[in-house]
């Protein structure tokens, strides 16, 4: 114990005297703005049309929640697309390094089931049905969402053995790769007891992991840990689209 307290407190130490890096910029902004309204273009054709009539009062309500859902969900998801762009962008020109910190990796978990969902949904509007492409189709859509789970899960769980990251969101990355990793599998193979709304699997994603990570920014921000505006915006993202989405669901969305 002695041992882990000694190397929090070293990690602490550097990460408070490091530099910050990939300030938030005009440009961000604009990227930013870009996803979300490309997040809110895709999104917008699957919501229930409806709410015209002013004395059907539950129409009305039911389309206007829905509206401002998606309006609340698009700039977490466009974040998450925004994210990924950095990350290419700073592949190929190696400077400034993205990700680099713990909530840019959430971040970019984020834009990685985002871009699959959206992926998915373009193609669904292409693909008619009935049709042999749309057989398989609805075969590789649900296999496409498990693959988006498992693979954030152990990049978020490579990341932390990797990265010189302090030992608390080393653990916290763990954490949420083996929620992600899990959760499909669980809701797959055992959904009677570990699977639905809930479930193990769901309340470990949706409320267990996003948890955690809350946690430890807390305990971040309380120690005065320095960390740049993209990785705050990654922390509170991710707990976010989590009850986001639990509050779709439990508003039959």
């Amino acid at each position: 114990m002695t041992e882990f307290a000694n190397a929090e407190d070293h990690a602490d130490t550097l990460a408070l005297s490091g530099p910050l890096r990939n300030r938030l910029t005009i440009g961000h902004l604009f990227l930013w703005t870009t996803t979300t309204a490309a997040s809110i273009a895709i999104l917008r054709p699957y919501t229930v049309e409806g709410g015209h009539d002013p004395s059907d009062v539950e129409a009305v309500w039911y389309y206007r929640t829905q509206q401002l859902m998606l309006v609340g969900i698009a700039p977490i998801v466009g974040a998450g697309l925004a994210a990924m762009v950095l990350a290419v962008r700073a592949w190929f020109r190696r400077s400034p390094p993205f990700p680099t910190q713990p909530g840019h990796w959430l971040l970019f978990a984020i834009g990685i089931k985002t871009a699959t969902v959206l992926s998915l949904l373009c193609i669904a509007r292409i693909v008619h049905s009935p049709s042999q492409l749309a057989e398989i189709f609805e075969f590789v859509f649900p296999m496409a969402i498990v693959f988006s789970f498992v693979a954030t899960g152990v990049m978020l769980f490579s990341v932390a053995s990797r990265e010189h990251f302090v030992p608390r969101w080393r653990a916290g990355l763990r954490i949420v790769g083996a929620c992600l990793v899990a959760f499909p599998i669980f809701q797959c193979c055992m959904p009677i007891y570990l699977g639905g709304w809930l479930g193990l699997s769901t309340l470990c994603v949706w409320f267990g992991a996003p948890s955690v990570v809350v946690a430890i920014s807390v305990f971040d921000f309380a120690k005065g840990a320095r960390h740049d505006v993209l990785h705050w915006l990654g922390v509170m993202s991710f707990p976010a689209l989590a009850a986001a989405l639990s509050t779709a669901v439990l508003l039959g969305f």
